[in-house]
């Protein structure tokens, strides 16, 4: 199982994803809770943090969507 990050949580629409081990690229969705895409990233090397950008968004509760090679998670953060 790979090892997650995601900070700060809540933040002002940046924060930084980082899956701390596993094996191969994966993949970020960030979805908003009427399940509209706002963010999609591919390739992203484990070990290293991913820093997301949304401050042109609405303040709320997003859902993160991490898939790749043995991994396919959802963890939520909050934009205030």
């Amino acid at each position: 199982n790979a090892g997650i990050e995601m900070y700060p949580n809540p933040n002002n629409g940046t924060f930084k994803v980082n899956v701390t081990d596993g094996s191969g690229n994966y993949s970020i969705e960030v979805v908003d809770l009427s399940g509209r895409v706002v963010y999609q990233q591919g390739n992203i090397t484990p070990g290293t943090a991913h820093q997301v950008e949304l401050q042109n968004k609405a303040k709320g509760v997003y859902m993160v969507r991490l898939k790749g090679d043995g991994l396919n998670v959802t963890q939520r953060i909050v934009i205030d």
